[in-house]
C-alpha cells in the first residue's frame, strides 16, 4: 500500500489514516500520517518528504498540487 499523496509504502510509514476525499458517494484513502496532519493543517511533518525533496519554499505547491491529482483521479471535482 502507498500512500494517496506522497506515493511512499509501506515500509516507510508508520501510522496510515484512511480519509474520505467523499462521502457522497462514499471515496476513502489511505494517506500516512503526516499528508494527514498537513492536508488538514494540524501540525508540523516530521521530515515532510516533499519539503526534503523541493525545499522549504517549494514544498507546501507541490504538496497541493499532489492532492488537487488525487481529487480529479478520485472523480472530485
Amino acid at each position: 500500500m502507498n500512500c494517496a499523496i506522497c506515493e511512499r509504502g509501506d515500509d516507510r510509514i508508520k501510522k496510515w489514516i484512511r480519509h474520505h476525499v467523499s462521502y457522497e458517494p462514499e471515496i476513502i484513502v489511505s494517506l500516512c500520517y503526516g499528508c494527514h496532519c498537513r492536508l488538514h493543517g494540524s501540525g508540523r511533518v516530521w521530515q515532510d518528504p516533499f519539503a526534503l525533496i523541493y525545499g522549504k519554499d517549494k514544498g507546501p505547491l507541490e504538496f497541493s498540487k499532489r492532492v488537487v491529482k488525487l481529487y480529479r483521479r478520485k472523480g472530485i471535482k
